[in-house]
């Protein structure tokens, strides 16, 4: 049970980090973001955790995002 219990943390810090930094890089002028992570109440420290564990992930994805134009 604590396996599953550090996975599916594990998952929520990874959610949380990508749908902040994709709400974050499409800013106001892009369409909108939209997740159930954000109505989480741990959603801040989610991806604050995420950002730190998964930083060159994120990087990685930000940057085939613009390659492939989804992002300016």
């Amino acid at each position: 049970m604590e396996r599953l219990r550090q996975r599916l943390g594990t998952y929520d810090r990874m959610t949380a980090a990508f749908a902040g930094a994709l709400k974050d890089a499409t800013g106001e002028d892009g369409p909108p973001v939209q997740a159930e992570i954000f109505n989480d109440a741990r959603f801040e420290r989610l991806e604050a955790e995420g950002r730190a564990e998964f930083a060159a992930q994120l990087e990685q994805i930000e940057s085939e995002l613009r390659k492939e134009g989804f992002l300016k």
